[in-house]
C-alpha cells in the first residue's frame, strides 16, 4: 500500500512519479508534549520520554544516506493536555 501512495499523489496533483527509489519510514503517535517543568520534573501530561531514543532514530536515518521519506501518521502533539 505504501508503493502506492506517491503513485497516487503524483496522479492526483497531475505530476510525474519520480524513478528515484527513496525508503519510507512511517511512525505516528509520538504525543509530544509539555516536557518536563523548571525543577527538572515531568508534567503529568507529558507521554513522550524517548527524547533522546528519538534523536539517535533520526540520526540512524541520516547515516544510511538521508534520502529517506519520514511519514508521522498521527498524533505528534499532544495538543489537547498542554
Amino acid at each position: 500500500m505504501l508503493r502506492l501512495f506517491p503513485w497516487l499523489v503524483a496522479v492526483l496533483l497531475g505530476g510525474q512519479l519520480s524513478t528515484v527509489s527513496r525508503p519510507i519510514v512511517v511512525i505516528g503517535d509520538l504525543h509530544l508534549g509539555p516536557g518536563r517543568d523548571a525543577s527538572g520534573n515531568w508534567h503529568a501530561v507529558e507521554d513522550f520520554r524517548w527524547r533522546d531514543e528519538f534523536l539517535r532514530f533520526l540520526e540512524a536515518l541520516k547515516a544510511e544516506g538521508g534520502n529517506t521519506d519520514l511519514v508521522i501518521n498521527g498524533d505528534l502533539f499532544e495538543l489537547l493536555q498542554s
